[in-house]
């Protein structure tokens, strides 16, 4: 057979014949958009000289452009019943026979209405979930008739058919099957609707094979036309029988159901009737043509034309709260998960900070049949509504990427997401990544993001919104649920000593209107290291300035005392650990943290040494005693930590306490003096006592003579009138006389009150109090010369380890001579000196390593008689003091020689009217760097006559 003698027709109703209006196809192309499929009828004429058994074959042969504009090789895929099964091609075999030909013709008609299960006339459970229930149902109505086209009769003639994949026979009822021409009085068997089509054994022999098959495979017919023969699972269907068909047309109507929300849209509802029969009357089933025909090319069954109705296009969903699964254990600060736990249609957070990013978690799901996408619109409420400025975006469910419109209507959408029907396929459910929400194949989980403007400051009262999904499907689909924010606070922030591991706004770590939060040890001059928490409880990215003050907002640091703040770190998350490595640099600010983030930071508090400053019973004003729970009973230094940024105004402030640890010492200096007394004579040695510890002491003062045994004895005199240069009351008298205090001149030029405390007549001594004294030594008349006497003044303090001693030494001399000794500072080592010559012979005024010593020694005869052979003698301090060799001066003034008296201003001593000027180098010095000793030989000196000897000494 040649091409010209082949036809093409559309099939418009696609019932396999050529009707009335349906023309042969010009041309041998075809367009098909995606998804679209036309029926095609291929027309031949046998010729009339055919004889019986003659074989006829065509094939059509089909190939798809794909859009190439040329036909491409195996892109069309053969799934038809026919007698070539390779890709490309579709092989039909016409056997001319005398025997009963079987015609069989199919429509299917959609019903049009609105169907659900428990409908009267349906009251059936069409989609098999063990209820009849208000499940929506669809309609097709199935007509099949079968004609006998030839003179010879056929006989027992089985017409079956099975419902399409996914749709159920409906049984009974108003759409119940019928039949038409098929009598039970004839023999026949009218239509009945079965439950599995392919129970052979219950039902019928459909293929006629003798056989009863319970399968799809065990028949070889594909029933529910999915396009294989390996169903298991029961297929409803409809079957009945014709003894005898010769002329005319038998049939049967029934109409099948299904549930759009369990039919992928648009899904292709094929069906093809089918019949077996004894074609050739030889009541067998096995002779050509018929079902049990041994030769595949030409065994039946007849089938009919195949019918396509596509499933229906159902759009719907829904947009929820998460209710009791949607708390979102990772983030209890800006939202996610419905703090209500309830399914409402609301969607409820606590409260958020201004400025912050709300997210309210939304659930979208996708009730119609087919993919979809949602358009996505927030509206703040008219009645409550969030703040001006507060504006609304759209996040995945773990927020990790904003939405954006993926369907081209300039729209924000969900994206796409399954239909319902994918739940046929896998129920299951998977957790969202970070949350505890539970989502089925056709929903998705968004976040509707509230962005508060960071000038709205707190709100007390509930802000508003609503979320509308639209379908893109239907845009005519709509639903929506509420976005519901109880409150909003302020900017905050909080500092603790603890690591903050919870942002809760409403809670403050300790805050500083409950008191100090932590109480430390410290030593005079230690540093402390303390480890502070800043949390940013605010909604946007904050620096907030680090201060430290006193125990009021606004006071100043205790003088003497010094904090300094180190990076130590950001914890991003508040979990705990540094997610931002320690810089270890000095800031007195922290960098821009974000909301929810902690600032670790080392904060470094530093006690002066000078026990002045570091009281062990702190006199800062209004301290407290932090560690009065352990029995401590002084107060403490509070030094508070207040953070707060330039930006919102946030602040917030801690106390610490910090406890000086005791320390107790008294001093008398200088530690040593020595002087000359004639028999019977005193000599008077100057101190200061100096309370240098950080504790109050109630101080005892004494002497001891070494020479107590031969009649020294020895007196300490203090000044009670603030008279330091002549301290005139003997301190064992004080109480005796009735005195209260004594007022002592400072180093700081001020005047303090020191108690005296009877009948003990001790000086109660606050830290860094000093006052001066003046040692009496009496030598007894006998002494003889050249004795030296050693006086041990003690300072015993009330507190242990407070205490301290220091010794003057007095040398008899013969009645005559006396040595006094001065001393003055030279800063440039010229010589020159500054300030005043000071009888301090021991140590001499302040001075710096690198500067020098004066040394002015003065002897003067006050006898009647000449002195012979006199010799002026002293020592240095070795490792201290180095000698200048250059500076030995002395000069001699003598009755007999008046002019060379000079007015000296210079030397702190009243006695001491006129001095000479000593010149250098001196003949009569001589130095000895073995022992450092300096002498001067004076030789005589005459009654009257002073000797003045000076060197210099430079300090190491």
């Amino acid at each position: 057979m040649v091409d010209s003698d082949i036809s093409y027709f559309f099939d418009e109703n696609c019932n396999g014949k050529t009707d009335d209006g349906e023309l042969p196809f010009p041309g041998d192309t075809v367009t098909l958009d995606a998804g679209e499929s036309a029926c095609m009828v291929l027309a031949f004429q046998v010729p009339v000289d055919a004889n019986k058994d003659d074989k006829m074959g065509a094939q059509l042969r089909v190939s798809a452009h794909e859009g190439t504009g040329a036909p491409l090789i195996g892109k069309v895929t053969d799934t038809g019943d026919n007698n070539d099964s390779a890709d490309d091609t579709n092989g039909d075999l016409l056997t001319v026979t005398n025997n009963a030909v079987l015609d069989l013709e199919k429509t299917a008609t959609p019903i049009e209405g609105t169907f659900k299960e428990s409908d009267a006339d349906i009251n059936f459970d069409v989609n098999g979930d063990g209820s009849i229930d208000d499940a929506p149902v669809n309609i097709i109505k199935y007509e099949v008739t079968v004609q006998n086209d030839s003179i010879t009769p056929a006989k027992d003639v089985v017409i079956f058919d099975g419902a399409p994949e996914h749709t159920v026979v409906l049984p009974s009822g108003t759409y119940g099957p019928q039949s038409f021409n098929i009598n039970s009085l004839q023999g026949d068997t009218p239509v009945v609707a079965v439950d599995d089509l392919a129970d052979e054994g219950t039902n019928i022999d459909l293929n006629q094979d003798g056989v009863d098959g319970s399968t799809e495979a065990d028949i070889g017919i594909d029933l529910n036309n999915n396009g294989n023969t390996t169903d298991t699972d029961p297929i409803s269907g409809v079957y009945a029988v014709k003894k005898e068909l010769s002329v005319g047309k038998v049939g049967v109507t029934f109409h099948v159901a299904y549930d759009p929300l369990k039919v992928p849209a648009e899904t292709d509802l094929v069906n093809i009737a089918f019949a077996c029969a004894d074609l050739n009357n030889d009541g067998n089933f096995d002779g050509e043509g018929e079902c049990n025909d041994p030769d595949p090319t030409t065994s039946g069954p007849d089938t009919s034309n195949p019918t396509t109705n596509p499933s229906e296009n159902n759009s719907g969903g829904s947009i929820t709260d998460t209710g009791d699964k949607g708390n979102d254990p990772d983030d209890d600060t800006n939202g996610g998960g419905d703090d209500d736990g309830s399914v409402d249609g609301t969607q409820t957070i606590t409260t958020v900070p201004a400025g912050a990013e709300a997210y309210f978690y939304n659930i979208v799901t996708n009730l119609g049949n087919k993919a979809d996408s949602y358009d996505l619109v927030t509206e703040n409420d008219l009645t409550n509504p969030f703040p001006a400025g507060t504006s609304f975006s759209y996040q995945n469910g773990t927020g990790t990427a904003d939405l954006t419109d993926t369907n081209g209507n300039f729209t924000v959408d969900t994206g796409l997401i399954d239909p319902v029907t994918c739940l046929e396929i896998d129920s299951s459910t998977t957790t969202v990544a970070g949350t505890n929400i539970e989502l089925t194949c056709n929903q998705k989980l968004i976040r509707v993001v509230a962005s508060l403007p960071q000038d709205g400051g707190s709100k007390a009262t509930e802000s508003l919104a609503t979320t509308t999904a639209t379908s893109f499907n239907d845009p005519t689909v709509t639903f929506s649920k509420i976005e519901k924010l109880e409150s909003i606070t302020g900017p905050t922030v909080d500092v603790a000593n603890t690591a903050i591991t919870s942002i809760d706004p409403a809670t403050n770590i300790d805050d500083a209107a409950s008191g100090v939060a932590t109480t430390f040890d410290i030593a005079l001059g230690e540093s402390k290291e303390v480890g502070i928490y800043i949390a940013n409880e605010g909604g946007i990215n904050d620096s907030f300035t680090l201060l430290a003050e006193g125990v009021n907002e606004g006071d100043m640091v205790p003088d003497g005392w010094s904090v300094v703040f180190k990076h130590n770190g950001i914890d991003t998350n508040a979990d705990g650990s540094v997610d931002v490595a320690a810089s270890g640099e000095i800031i007195t600010a922290t960098p821009n943290i974000g909301p929810g983030s902690v600032m670790h930071i080392t904060a470094v508090f530093t006690a002066p040494a000078d026990a002045a400053k570091a009281l062990a019973d702190s006199d800062q004003v209004g301290a407290v005693n932090g560690n009065a729970a352990s029995g401590d009973t002084d107060l403490d230094y509070i030094i508070s930590i207040k953070v707060s940024s330039n930006v919102t105004g946030a602040s917030d402030r801690k106390l610490e306490a910090f406890d000086v640890e005791s320390t107790s010492s008294v001093d008398i200096s200088p530690d040593s003096l020595s002087g000359q007394a004639e028999n019977g004579g005193s000599e008077v040695y100057p101190h200061t006592l100096t309370n240098t510890g950080n504790t109050t002491e109630e101080v005892t003062l004494g002497t001891s003579d070494s020479g107590s045994g031969d009649g020294f004895t020895s007196i300490i005199m203090v000044d009670h009138d603030n008279d330091p240069s002549t301290p005139d009351k003997n301190i064992a008298l004080l109480c005796a006389d009735g005195e209260t205090e004594v007022l002592a001149e400072q180093a700081d030029g001020s005047v303090a009150s020191i108690e005296i405390a009877c009948p003990a007549g001790t000086l109660n001594l606050e830290p860094g109090e000093e006052v001066s004294i003046n040692v009496q030594v009496q030598v007894p008349p006998e002494a003889p010369e050249g004795y030296k006497n050693n006086t041990t003044i003690t300072a015993t303090g009330s507190s242990a380890g407070a205490s301290d001693e220091a010794i003057d030494t007095t040398e008899v001399v013969n009645g005559d001579v006396t040595l006094d000794k001065y001393v003055g500072v030279s800063a440039g080592c010229d010589g020159t000196i500054t300030g005043m010559f000071e009888k301090d012979p021991s140590n001499g005024p302040g001075v710096k390593p690198g500067e020098c010593l004066v040394w002015k020694l003065i002897a003067s005869n006050n006898g009647l008689a000449k002195t012979e052979n006199t010799i002026i003698r002293d020592e240095i301090k070795s490792g201290v003091e180095t000698m200048e060799t250059a500076s030995f001066k002395s000069c001699r003034l003598s009755e007999t020689a008046p002019g060379d008296v000079i007015d000296s201003s210079t030397v702190l001593d009243p006695a001491l009217q006129f001095i000479c000027d000593p010149q250098g180098p001196s003949a009569d010095a001589n130095y000895d760097p073995a022992t450092m000793t300096i002498s001067f030989d004076v030789g005589d000196l005459e009654s009257g006559d002073l000797y003045v000897a000076e060197f210099m000494t430079r300090v190491e």
